[in-house]
């Protein structure tokens, strides 16, 4: 039995495959940026906060 050569739906299937993929990679950065943009805006209003009431001690 020989080996076929891969056919053109095989590799238009693999391209789908690493499109699909990257741009599940880019959703998940993406979310990932919101996330770590609320944390850090979240710490900075805390810092804020502690800053204030260490100055009235």
């Amino acid at each position: 039995m020989e080996k076929k050569p891969p056919t053109l739906v095989d590799i238009e299937i693999k391209d789908l495959t690493i499109n699909s993929f990257k741009i599940a990679l880019q959703i998940w950065i993406l979310r990932f940026g919101f996330q770590f943009e609320f944390l850090t805006r979240s710490i900075m209003k805390h810092e804020d906060y502690f800053n204030k009431t260490k100055q009235n001690i």
